[in-house]
C-alpha cells in the first residue's frame, strides 16, 4: 500500500506540431501548424482507473488520445500548453520515470527465460533496498493477482499473448509505480482475456492506491464498469469527461 492518498490532473491541455512535409515544400508554402489536443482535462485518484475512449489514428485525424499518454509522460515532441500535476506538483519527465510507469506492450523480453526469473531480473534492475525475500514476496503476490501462477515455469518465448501482456504489466508494477499509463492494452486478445487483464489491473491498484490511466478505441460494458472516470475523445477535443 502506498504511503499517502494522491491525485494526478491535468488541466487545459493543448497541444501543437508544426508540419514539414518535405524540404521542396517549404519553398513554395509556409509551415503548417496543427493541433492535436485543444484544453482536454483528466483528474484520476488513489485506486481509481481513467478510461481515455477515441479513435484509431493511423493519420493526422486520431482522436489525440496518444498523444495525451505521451505528453502525461514527458515523451511528445510538440509543444503543448496546460498544466500536468501529481499532487499539485509539476510532473516532470525525471520525476515520472522514477515513481510512474508507461507500459510498452511491444517491449522486447529476453525469451529464454521464465516469468519467475524474468520478474526477479526486472525486479533487480528497478527496485532498490528489497532483499531477496521482499522481491519474492513482492513477486508471488504478482503472480497470484494476475493469474500467472500455472505459467511461472514456462518460458517467456512459449506464452500465448495474454500472458506475455500479463507479465509485461507485472515487470513494471513490480516497483510499485503510482500512476501507471496503458496504451491499447487490450488489443490482440479476445473478450475473456480482456476482462482478465483488466479486472487483476483493478484489484492491485486498490490493494495498493495507484492510479491507472488507460488508452483504448472502444470499451465493452463489463470493462467499463472497472472504470472509475472516463474522458473520450474526437478529433483532439472532449466529448465528455467525469465519472462513469
Amino acid at each position: 500500500m502506498l504511503d499517502e492518498l494522491y491525485v494526478f490532473e491535468c488541466r487545459n491541455v493543448s497541444s501543437t506540431c508544426t508540419l514539414t512535409p518535405s524540404k521542396w515544400y517549404n519553398y513554395i508554402s509556409p509551415k503548417v501548424t496543427a493541433q492535436f489536443l485543444k484544453e482536454i482535462s483528466v483528474l484520476v485518484q488513489s485506486g481509481e482507473i481513467h478510461g481515455i475512449i477515441g479513435n484509431a489514428g493511423k493519420t493526422l485525424l486520431g482522436s489525440g488520445k496518444t498523444t495525451l499518454l505521451k505528453i502525461i509522460a514527458g515523451r511528445c515532441c510538440g509543444e503543448f500548453t496546460g498544466t500536468i500535476t501529481l499532487n499539485q506538483q509539476q510532473l516532470t519527465r525525471q520525476m515520472f520515470d522514477s515513481i510512474c510507469a508507461f507500459v510498452n506492450f511491444n517491449q522486447a523480453l529476453i525469451e529464454t527465460i521464465n516469468i519467475r526469473a524474468m520478474l526477479r531480473f526486472q525486479a533487480r534492475i528497478m527496485v532498490c533496498g528489497l532483499n531477496d525475500q521482499e522481491i519474492t514476496e513482492r513477486i508471488n503476490l504478482l503472480l497470484q493477482e494476475f493469474d500467472l501462477i500455472a505459467y511461472q515455469n514456462i518460458l517467456i518465448r512459449d506464452l500465448n499473448e495474454s500472458a506475455r501482456k500479463r507479465l509485461l504489466l507485472c515487470m513494471h508494477l513490480i516497483s510499485n509505480p503510482i500512476l501507471i499509463i496503458l496504451d491499447e492494452p487490450t488489443t490482440c486478445i479476445n473478450a475473456l482475456n480482456n476482462y482478465q487483464l483488466m479486472y487483476a489491473l483493478s484489484l492491485h491498484i486498490k490493494r495498493t492506491g495507484a492510479m491507472v490511466i488507460i488508452a483504448t478505441r472502444t470499451l465493452r460494458s463489463d470493462l467499463y464498469q472497472l472504470l472509475s472516470r472516463v474522458t473520450i475523445l474526437f478529433y483532439g477535443e472532449t466529448i465528455y469527461s467525469g465519472k462513469c
